[in-house]
């Protein structure tokens, strides 16, 4: 059995109905030198989460009840209680394959490694595998990254050598959304980053308000764009890439919502800070971009108007087309017969 020992990190909220499922897929890992830290968030489930936590009677298992103040704020008190070479995160409702740490340690080996992901499905909220998702990007990815979340799983999937955590800070706890995001790129500035290419958890999606979350995301993006800007050192290239990930993506919520003149000044906020935002490819297609920018320009019917004479001057071009090269055919054939 490897010597290395880890800290796996649970933050949860009135999550006890997965959190079983959770706490078992760590608890049964076949790499068996950890401690599981569950760090309840204040939960209102009348001590049900204390109360299962204590009949695990596992000696790894380490519960502590804290004031809710949210989810970032309990993984950092996690890390700080913690003290392993490695630590690990799960959040309450997501679990992992039985080797997960087993694999993921296996690649630590490199000391130049700071962060190790793998691949993952995501299910609902009765269980049922949805889909897959799979990402290939290792080495020193920090520029992949500026452009957006690149690591698969995110938070339930990340194993993080200690020494690399300390350099690289904890949790932003003001951050709505993204602030796993954030510790990554950080982290894959100072160090290189590894992935296991297997399945390695399950990730679970649940249904909420849209509404409501589309315009909190919204407004996070906008958040973390601001602090990342001026906290983490960039290059050029970075910034342009987060401010092309976070304002783009924070129009096109807004636009969502209704709210055509916020999407159209953050819009042009983006232009200002990378006017090749809408060109580079990497980060979502051209087409979407400029579907999104057509929008917030001319309103929806109108775009919608734009976009349906567009298609029937494509289909036109494309019938054109198949008719010069049916009249190219027929006359090659007949200088074929002429010669034979």
């Amino acid at each position: 059995m490897s010597q290395k020992t880890v800290d796996v990190i649970i933050p949860t909220y009135n999550g006890l109905p997965w959190l079983k499922e959770a706490v078992e897929s760590v608890l049964n890992q076949t790499h068996k030198n950890l401690t599981l830290y569950v760090m309840d968030d204040g939960s209102k489930d009348n001590g049900a989460t204390g109360k299962y936590i204590k009949s695990l009677n596992d000696k790894r298992v380490v519960y502590t009840r804290q004031k809710n103040a949210g989810q970032a704020n309990a993984r950092n008190n996690g890390i700080k209680m913690s003290s392993s070479e490695f630590v690990a995160f799960l959040d309450a409702d997501d679990f992992w394959t039985h080797d997960k740490i087993e694999k993921q340690l296996a690649l630590m080996d490199d000391k130049e490694v700071g962060l190790v992901y793998g691949h993952h499905y995501t299910c609902d909220e009765e269980g049922v595998i949805l889909r897959n998702l799979r990402i290939w990007k290792r080495g020193y990815i920090a520029d992949d990254l500026a452009g957006g979340n690149l690591i698969a799983g995110s938070a339930s999937m990340a194993l993080v050598r200690r020494s690399v955590l300390e350099r690289a800070g904890l949790f932003h706890e003001d951050f709505v959304n993204g602030e796993d995001w954030d510790l990554w790129l950080r982290i894959a500035l100072i160090s290189k980053v590894d992935f296991v290419p297997e399945i390695l958890a399950t990730i679970r999606l649940h249904s909420n308000s849209t509404q409501v979350n589309t315009k909190r995301m919204a407004d996070g993006l906008l958040h973390a764009y601001e602090v990342m800007i001026k906290e983490i050192d960039l290059t050029p290239l970075q910034q342009k890439r987060v401010a092309s990930y976070c304002l783009f993506h924070a129009a096109d919520m807004y636009l969502a919502l209704g709210n055509r003149w916020k999407s159209k000044k953050i819009l042009f906020h983006l232009f200002h800070e990378n006017t090749r935002a809408f060109f580079q490819a990497e980060n979502w297609k051209v087409h979407v971009s400029f579907g999104l920018f057509a929008r917030v320009l001319f309103g929806n019917p109108l775009f919608d108007f734009i976009k349906r004479v567009f298609r029937k001057l494509y289909r036109l071009f494309k019938q054109a087309l198949r008719f010069v090269w049916r009249v190219i055919r027929f006359i090659l054939r007949r200088i074929k017969r002429l010669f034979a």
